[in-house]
């Protein structure tokens, strides 16, 4: 019984839209990360195209209630800071691009979509919990890692000093 109540607990606080998680550790990046994904038409993108631009690479999937969550949330982070060099991918952990596209379709999400490889999620240290975001500076150091659900406030405190620092040139 006991146990069933604290794995109760656990699993509200996993999922539930009002926690908020710490930011992981990160390792000073000694390079930039560079990847190539598919898109959801299974055209190649890579990390590289987006050159000179602060990047948040959110980790997700279609069946996760907090990442559901979080799509209004990426999707005004996109239009807020798209002017100033900022790019948002989204990266399914999904196993069909088809559930995906129809998933984008009825959120109506506004920022690149594209499909995760195992390769992906360990170049960035590998990814524990979803929703995760990586926040990558313009050389695409990576400068931040979240897990579970962030405030707005705290993205826009994160993003900042990353928008505002001079570009390359």
């Amino acid at each position: 019984m006991r146990l069933g109540l604290i794995l109760l607990i656990g699993m509200f606080v996993l999922i539930s839209p009002i926690a908020i998680q710490p930011i992981l550790a990160v390792p000073p990046a000694s390079q930039a990360l560079s990847f190539s994904l598919v898109d959801l038409n299974g055209k190649p993108v890579a990390l590289s195209q987006f050159s000179n631009k602060v990047i948040v690479l959110a980790f997700w999937a279609t069946w996760c209630p907090p990442c559901v969550t979080e799509v209004p949330r990426l999707n005004r982070l996109q239009a807020d800071y798209a002017s100033r060099g900022l790019q948002v991918i989204g990266i399914s952990l999904d196993d069909s691009s088809d559930t995906v596209k129809q998933f984008q379709s009825r959120h109506l999400m506004r920022y690149q979509v594209l499909m995760g490889t195992s390769s992906a999620q360990a170049a960035v240290g590998g990814i524990r919990a979803i929703p995760t975001l990586v926040i990558l500076d313009r050389q695409h150091h990576l400068q931040h890692k979240l897990q579970g659900l962030q405030s707005e406030e705290r993205l826009h405190a994160l993003l900042e000093p990353l928008v505002r620092a001079k570009t390359k040139g």
